[in-house]
C-alpha cells in the first residue's frame, strides 16, 4: 500500500494502483523522478470539481437581518455606549456634506 509509484511500477501493477486509490486515497505516480500524475477515486474527483458558490453568492444567499436587529445587537454588545440615534436608512439619506469626517482635511 504505497502512495507514490514509479511509472513502470504503476503500469505493471495498475490494478493494485487503482485498488489503493479507492481504499487508501490519492496515489502519486512519478516519471523520471518527478511527480507526474495523481490517481484518485472518481468520488473524490467529483467532490473536487463540483462548483461551490462564490463567497459573494454565499453572502447574498444569507438571510437578511433587519436594520433594527443589527442596531439592537450592537447596543447589546457595548452597553456603555450611547444608544445608536440613527437608523441605517437615515444614514443612507445623508448627503456627504452632513458627514462629520472630511477626508480633504489633514490632521
Amino acid at each position: 500500500m504505497k502512495s507514490t509509484w514509479q511509472l513502470q511500477d504503476a503500469k505493471a501493477q495498475f490494478s493494485q494502483l487503482v485498488e489503493d486509490a479507492l481504499n487508501s486515497g490519492p496515489q502519486w505516480v512519478t516519471r523520471r523522478g518527478r511527480n507526474a500524475v495523481v490517481v484518485l477515486a472518481a468520488e473524490t474527483y467529483e467532490k473536487l470539481i463540483t462548483r461551490k458558490p462564490s463567497f459573494r453568492a454565499f453572502l447574498l444567499d444569507a438571510p437578511a437581518i433587519p436594520a433594527s436587529a443589527a442596531i439592537h445587537e450592537a447596543s447589546r454588545e457595548n452597553p456603555n455606549h450611547d444608544a445608536v440615534p440613527e437608523t441605517l436608512e437615515s444614514i443612507n439619506d445623508r448627503s456627504p456634506a452632513d458627514d462629520p469626517i472630511d477626508e480633504n482635511k489633514s490632521s
